[in-house]
């Protein structure tokens, strides 16, 4: 058996909270979790040539390898752990969720821009900007007069265009934080991931940091945005202008969807650094499995990764397994389908009603327009969402 790709396999220390050494493989820009014997083993294989030195080295080794040193064993773990990596079966499982996926800013464009911004995560500059922005918005949130919105497309396009623009220098916050560690990032891109349009930036390579510079890197783009607040807050109290003071609101709107620790935005990476519990939701799923497996069939399984856990973070880990699962349960099981039922049964007559009232002299109010389109999206996403689920249960082809 030829062993040779090994040598291409790079292996670190990996930060997380569990009780077991952990170790990140890294190949072809991309990463996987792995425990301390493989990741012995990987190093011993890489300065061998074929599967019989192996074998020979690993026999006059007292380390752990040599619970695998017969050559049988040897080989079944090759093919099972290391093979699959090289053939891409992991990244096609991983990428299964992108509806669509393309790039915006390359790399190569954006490492010039990231390396100016970096200074931003310097600790007096980040204390200075996050307390400020943090006041600033305050002082908006309380102070603020409500202002009367201009029903125009110039309005609406440029409340969009503000929020565009934030929304790319959140991307930016990642990025450069990523740079100011030293880790190289990756492009700014736009995707579809499962139902949900959403920008991203490449900052995988934050894999190979420890925990709490991880979570840096999650909290870069919130950061940046509150720093992107700041002019525009001004902006508003000295003009009164309501273009700004709607284009803020859909900001900070838009950070509780962020923050949120339950879907994959950044709230989620920022729970899984803080647990050190890498790929939280699937470690989640283990627990389900190992249960079922264990109790309901009686089969022997590989424990959780929650039972690796040290006791603190297993207590969390625990509540936000808990958390999760009702979470996930009111809203698909009562939220989505009371939705879709006021959906099927009103939206129809909304939307009649909104097109009579609609004329070539005056535009619908914002709050009007808002809530028949984001009710056509969601309705059409959920829709769309429930005709998938069943066709995967029912297991049909349509």
């Amino acid at each position: 058996m030829d062993i040779n790709f090994i040598k291409s396999f790079e292996v670190s220390s990996f930060e997380t909270s569990s009780k077991n050494k952990q170790f990140l493989l890294e190949y072809s820009d991309r990463y996987y979790q792995i425990n301390e014997t493989l990741a012995n083993l990987i190093n011993a294989l890489k300065d061998c040539e074929d599967l019989n030195e192996a074998n020979d080295k690993l026999k006059k080794n007292n380390s752990n390898n040599s619970k695998i040193s017969d050559e049988n064993l040897l080989k079944s773990i090759i093919e099972k752990k290391l093979i699959p990596i090289i053939n891409d079966d992991f990244k096609k499982e991983k990428q299964s969720s992108f509806r669509f996926k393309t790039n915006l800013i390359s790399s190569s464009k954006l490492s010039p821009i990231t390396n100016r911004l970096k200074f931003f995560f310097n600790p007096i500059i980040f204390i200075f900007f996050i307390s400020s922005s943090l006041l600033s918005i305050l002082y908006f949130i309380f102070f603020a007069q409500k202002a009367e919105f201009h029903a125009d497309l110039f309005s609406y396009f440029n409340i969009g265009l503000i929020f565009f623009l934030s929304v790319i220098f959140h991307e930016l916050g990642h990025a450069s934080a990523s740079k100011y560690y030293k880790i190289n990032h990756g492009n700014i891109g736009f995707a579809i991931y499962l139902y949900f349009p959403v920008f991203f930036a490449d900052v995988s390579r934050s894999w190979l940091l420890d925990r709490k510079k991880r979570i840096v890197i999650d909290l870069g783009g919130i950061y940046f945005q509150i720093i992107f607040l700041l002019p525009l807050i001004l902006y508003y109290f000295v003009n009164n202008s309501s273009i700004a003071y709607f284009a803020i609101y859909s900001i900070l709107i838009s950070f509780i969807y962020d923050l949120n620790p339950f879907f994959k935005f950044d709230g989620y990476w920022i729970t899984s650094d803080i647990l050190g519990v890498p790929n939280l939701r699937e470690k989640t799923k283990e627990i389900f499995t190992y249960y079922y497996r264990r109790c309901i069939k009686n089969e022997k399984t590989k424990e959780p990764f929650l039972l690796e856990l040290k006791n603190r973070e297993k207590f969390f880990f625990f509540f936000y397994f808990v958390l999760s699962n009702l979470f996930f349960g009111y809203i698909f099981l009562y939220r989505i389908p009371l939705y879709l039922l006021d959906f099927l049964r009103t939206y129809p007559y909304e939307l009649v009603e909104f097109i009579n009232n609609f004329n070539g002299n005056s535009f619908p109010g914002y709050q009007e327009i808002n809530l028949i389109l984001s009710k056509f999206f969601i309705g059409v996403l959920l829709i769309y969402f429930c005709y998938n689920t069943l066709k995967r249960i029912i297991n049909i082809k349509l």
